[in-house]
C-alpha cells in the first residue's frame, strides 16, 4: 500500500516543523509515514520530545523505533521507565492520543 503525496507531506511537515526531528530519520525509517498521524506519530512524538528535551535519551538513539512497537512496548520503554516522570509521560501521551494532530495544541 502506498501512501498518497498528501499524506507523505503531512507526515514529513510535521516531523520536521512541529516535532522538530531530523528529515533524514524519517527517510531512513520510511515505514513510519504509513503510520497514523493523529493516533501514532504525534503522541509519541510529544513523549520523544520531552525525553530528548529533558536529556533522558540517549544521544544516539534511534527516533524512528519508537514508532514502530506496539502500544505496550512503547509505554514499557518510554513512559514507565522514566519513573519520575511516569505520570507526566503518561498524561501527555494519552492527552495527545484524543486530541489527535491539533496544531494549535502544543506537546509540552
Amino acid at each position: 500500500m502506498l501512501s498518497s503525496c498528501d499524506k507523505i507531506n503531512a507526515v514529513m511537515s510535521y516531523w520536521v516543523e512541529q516535532a522538530g526531528f531530523n528529515s533524514v530519520d524519517l527517510v531512513k525509517s520510511p515505514g513510519v509515514i504509513l503510520l497514523s498521524l493523529r493516533k501514532r506519530i504525534a503522541p509519541r512524538a510529544c513523549v520523544l520530545q520531552f525525553l530528548v528535551s529533558k536529556r533522558l535519551l540517549r544521544k544516539d538513539a534511534s527516533l524512528t523505533a519508537p514508532f514502530v512497537l506496539t502500544e505496550k512496548l512503547f509505554l514499557e520503554n518510554y513512559v514507565k521507565r522514566f519513573r519520575e516522570d511516569s505520570s507526566h509521560l503518561l498524561k501527555l501521551y494519552t492527552e495527545n492520543m484524543s486530541l489527535g494532530n491539533d496544531r494549535d495544541k502544543a506537546c509540552m
